[in-house]
């Protein structure tokens, strides 16, 4: 169910975000002055890989991500700095970034600008490029950070929320179906006494056995076993009393029996 919603959260965010960059690409698109067929045709393709993100965000990512380096490549150094570009490098990041590399492509970008301040011809230019490149990256990574934190308090949640119900389940049968038992033997057992027949003090005999059974399983079986699955050091420390009272109640019944 967690991850179902987390998949279902993921994805309509992916959707909106792809609907902003398409809006964005579209206006640069109407915006640009006298495009040429070569123009129309680029922007055209990464449109309809933008419009299939939703559908598989990362390898349509690294699909827009290629198209544009080649685009690049052949005609304009737009491309590398678009928004599809950078918004391609983000998705990459969500699902394949750390902050291990976050951290390596700001030390990068910082010492390519310090670099390219020394007006080394080589490096003329990368700066302008890689620092919106390595901000998308960190945006994509700090977003994985917090999908997977809040994934991860989702399901503590649960897991909290189930460990309460079981504790109250621990609590149910302790405090009411162990003490209804104990209460009902020695009330029949009191009755025993009293009776004269003999075949009803065998019935009676019987029944007394029988609920010192369920007794006993509840006791050395079913309590234990819930409290090995539900609580934590401390919980068993609070809890301790549980098997404690119910040993005492049954060496009670033991000295009431002879």
């Amino acid at each position: 169910m967690v991850k179902k919603t987390n998949v279902k959260s993921k994805k309509f965010y992916i959707i909106i975000a792809t609907l902003c960059i398409l809006s964005l690409h579209i206006l640069d698109w109407t915006q640009t002055f006298n495009p040429t067929i070569q123009t129309n045709i680029e922007y055209l393709i990464i449109l309809v890989i933008l419009i299939a993100v939703p559908i598989n965000p990362f390898y349509c990512s690294i699909t827009i991500f290629i198209a544009c380096i080649l685009i690049y490549v052949i005609d304009d150094s737009y491309w590398i700095t678009c928004y599809p570009f950078l918004f391609s490098i983000a998705i990459i990041a969500i699902y394949q970034g750390s902050i291990l590399s976050a951290c390596l492509a700001i030390i990068g970008t910082q010492l390519i600008t310090i670099l390219d301040s020394m007006h080394i011809i080589l490096l003329s230019g990368l700066s302008y490029i890689g620092q919106p490149i390595s901000l998308a990256w960190c945006i994509g990574t700090l977003i994985k950070n917090t999908i997977i934190i809040e994934q991860q308090n989702t399901k503590e949640a649960e897991r909290e929320s189930y460990r309460v119900h079981q504790i109250n389940m621990l609590h149910i049968l302790h405090d009411t179906i162990a003490n209804d038992l104990v209460y009902t033997i020695i009330e029949l057992r009191r009755v025993n006494t009293e009776i004269t027949l003999l075949p009803m003090k065998k019935q009676i005999h019987n029944i007394i056995d029988i609920l010192e059974n369920a007794l006993s399983q509840l006791r050395g079986i079913v309590i234990p076993s819930l409290k090995g699955q539900v609580l934590t050091t401390t919980d068993i420390a609070v809890h301790s009393s549980i098997n404690t009272t119910l040993q005492v109640l049954s060496r009670n019944l033991e000295k009431m029996a002879s």
